[in-house]
C-alpha cells in the first residue's frame, strides 16, 4: 500500500459504505460512518440494525443521524469533516 488511510470518515449507509468501513475497520484503522437516517435502506430494517450493531461491536463507530456539512483540507493533507452532533 502507497499510503496507509489512517482515520477514515465514511459518508453514507449503503452496502457499499458499511463493506468499506467494515473492511478499513477490520485492516485495524479507526472508522466512522456518518449515517443520515438508516442503515441500508430498501432492505430489511430489522437485519440492517443488527448488521450495524456487528459492526459497532467490531469497532466502527456510527455518527447518526447527521449528514457532513463542512470538509477541510488540512496542511497536512487529511481531510477534517464537521457536522452537526446528533
Amino acid at each position: 500500500m502507497a499510503k496507509e488511510p489512517g482515520k477514515t470518515c465514511v459518508v453514507g449507509a449503503s452496502y457499499i459504505a458499511l463493506e468499506c468501513g467494515g473492511f478499513i475497520s477490520g485492516m485495524g484503522y479507526e472508522v466512522d460512518i456518518m449515517v443520515r437516517s438508516i442503515l441500508l435502506r430498501g432492505f430489511d430494517q430489522e437485519i440492517s440494525e443488527k448488521i450495524g450493531e456487528y459492526m459497532q461491536k467490531q469497532g466502527v463507530n456510527f455518527i447518526r443521524p447527521t449528514v457532513p456539512n463542512k470538509v477541510e483540507k488540512l496542511e497536512n493533507g487529511k481531510l477534517r469533516v464537521f457536522y452537526n452532533d446528533p
